[in-house]
Parts: structure tokens; sequence; C-alpha cells
């Protein structure tokens, strides 16, 4: 006589829940036989093959739909099925590379911001050649932010500290409203960590670093910077990696 198993059997068997077993019977992925005593589902050896089968096919991602009509595919049809389960993994794959190159890429910012609030004022070169105006009417600029947040700039005016003014890196002028541009001539740049309050943008510690810098007998310039992160610091801020020109 053929053995029978609960549902519970089963569930701790495959280490599928037994929502996810009742699933599949409501969806007639496969014929459960009920127990005629107390109308409990009961599965049989045969079942257990199916069952593995069901889960080998969902663990590729292969819909729910397609697994319906799985028991009827010819050779020709499950190679189809399989094909294109593989290339929507393969999709997958890329997605979640990119999703780790994102991961990846914040993480080098935040260490980044530990190596600012350590290192003060070091030599250093602005590292994107034109900030053009950002608009957010405009789709392309906000695609081009959306794809790196880190492409957003802003740039302070030497005269006032006050009035920031935003824009996005960019590697040519052409057709641009170009709002800041690395001179052809070298330029003196000191690089620092710039912290500027979400709630209130005309909050930061830029005044900080030019009394430091004049302190040390620089006379301080505009100051550009690009986006790395925001955190919590008792309010949340953005944090960028600024550079102020000297002389």
């Amino acid at each position: 006589m053929e053995e029978h198993y609960s549902i519970k059997e089963i569930s701790d068997l495959f280490n599928i829940p037994k929502s996810t077993l009742r699933y599949w019977d409501a969806e007639k992925l496969i014929q459960i036989e009920r127990n005629p005593e107390n109308g409990y589902r009961i599965y049989t050896e045969t079942q257990l093959i199916e069952l593995t089968d069901i889960q080998f096919y969902r663990s590729l991602n292969v819909p729910i739909q397609q697994l319906k009509k799985i028991t009827t595919f010819d050779a020709s049809s499950l190679s189809g099925v399989l094909m294109e389960t593989e290339l929507s993994v393969t999709n997958e794959i890329e997605r979640l590379r990119n999703v780790q190159l994102g991961i990846r890429t914040r993480l080098k910012k935040i260490e980044l911001v530990k190596y600012l609030q350590k290192q003060l004022y070091q030599d250093s070169q602005p590292d994107f050649d034109f900030m053009i105006h950002l608009d957010i009417a405009d789709k392309e600029s906000v695609t081009t932010y959306l794809a790196d947040p880190s492409s957003f700039l802003l740039k302070i005016n030497s005269a006032s500290n006050s009035e920031i003014e935003y824009g996005l890196a960019s590697t040519n002028q052409k057709n641009q409203d170009v709002l800041w541009q690395k001179s052809k001539e070298t330029k003196c740049f000191k690089e620092c960590l710039l912290k500027v309050s979400i709630q209130e943008p005309a909050i930061h510690n830029l005044q900080e670093h030019l009394n430091a810098l004049t302190s040390l007998g620089y006379t301080t310039g505009h100051t550009v910077a690009r986006y790395l992160v925001s955190f919590a610091e008792e309010e949340r801020f953005d944090y960028y990696h600024a550079w102020i020109e000297v002389r």
C-alpha cells in the first residue's frame, strides 16, 4: 500500500511553507487527494516526485502559468520554456550586478567622507571639467542624476558663501549652460569635507574651512563640490567632496 504524507510532513521534508503548498494545490499544479475522514490534504509517494519537479522549476523562476502546462510539454516546448527562463535569469543577474556596484560605490563614498574628515586641506584638483545648469524639468538632467547621484554638484561664490548654485558634472560644454569650468591654467585647490543641512541648505560648514585656510595664509576663491552621501549627525546633512580655490 502506498504511503501517505500530511501537508506538515511535506512542508518539513521539502522546506516549503504550507501556504505555498496550498497555493500550488489551488492553482492545480498538482492534484492532491483529501483524507475522506477529515478533508485534510494527503500526499502520495508518487506526488513527491511531482513536488520535486515543481520545486526545481520554481527555483528557476519558471512562471506558475507555464508550470500548469509543463506536464504536457514535449522536449522542444520544455527547451523553449527553459531558454526563456535563462534569459530572464541573465537579466536579473545583470540587475543584481548593478545593485552590487551601486552598493560598493556608496561604500567608497562613505570611506571618502571618513578620509576627508581626517585629512584636511590636501592639494587636489576637482575631478570634473564642467558644471552645467541643472534643470529639474529636463528629463535628460533628471535621468543623469538618478543614474549617478554623485554627478550632482554645487558651487559657492567667494563673495557670498550663502549663495549656492547647483548643477551636474559634464565632460563637455556643447549646448550647455555652464556654471563653472576647469581652467586651462593650473590653479591651486584645497580639498575638504563640506556638509550642508538638508533642511536649511544655507547652513553649512564652508566658513569654518575658509577661516582655517585664511589662518594658514591663503586667499580663498570659489568653492565647487561633488555630492557624496547623506546621513545624520544630530540632524541630517548632505556631504560633499569640496575643492576650495586658493592662492
